[in-house]
């Protein structure tokens, strides 16, 4: 699984040597589980990549596809109904992922009646650069970025304490733990998060 989320940056937030590897494993345990988390919860993969996705919907109620990676670098395919579209017949909003039919070619050349119902292919590259020398995510979206270093270092106390998805709570003059079923994340992350969350 690629990681934007870079070792280096977390042993620097977590206070420990950079040049300090005995808890590495650990710690990449920590991070993967960070972006793992970052991903399911924004619906999104954030790493440029290709992609085909299939939609059915009714074009007598809109004339959008809402692709569900974002922003697109381009798209490779689009067809309706089998059909191959040229890019005559759409317009593309790179940064929100919306392609615009052109009712124009939505037409039946018989008929002169819309279409209704129908199945759009698209295959298209989405996403941010990200190698060793470029990661846009960094640059670009630092506040996901360092979203993502902070639930690392949770996630890296949580494991080092051997106490991995369980709450304390008290009740009773005891200390009870219990299953943390939304993993105890504190809002300021998830607001980082709810502004590049993909609502389908």
């Amino acid at each position: 699984m690629t990681n934007p989320l870079e070792l280096a940056d977390l042993k620097i937030l977590l206070g420990i040597d950079v040049a300090d590897t005995s808890q590495d494993d650990i710690l990449n345990l920590a991070l993967d589980a960070a972006w793992s988390y970052i991903k399911n919860y924004c619906n999104r993969d954030f790493i440029a990549q290709d992609y085909t996705e299939t939609q059915y919907f009714n074009l007598s109620q809109r004339d959008f596809v809402v692709l569900k990676q974002y922003p697109v670098n381009s798209v490779s395919s689009l067809k309706i109904d089998g059909t191959t579209i040229s890019s005559d017949y759409y317009e593309l909003d790179s940064a929100s992922g919306i392609i615009t039919l052109k009712f124009n070619y939505l037409l039946d050349e018989d008929t002169d009646e819309g279409i209704d119902y129908c199945k759009a292919e698209i295959s298209y590259n989405a996403g941010y650069t990200y190698d060793e020398n470029t990661n846009e995510i960094k640059t670009e979206l630092s506040d996901l970025y360092y979203a993502g270093l902070q639930l690392a270092a949770m996630k890296y106390y949580s494991f080092s304490q051997g106490r991995l998805g369980l709450k304390a709570v008290h009740a009773g003059g005891e200390t009870i733990n219990i299953q943390d079923i939304d993993e105890g994340i504190p809002m300021e992350i998830k607001v980082v998060l709810d502004r590049y969350k993909r609502k389908l």
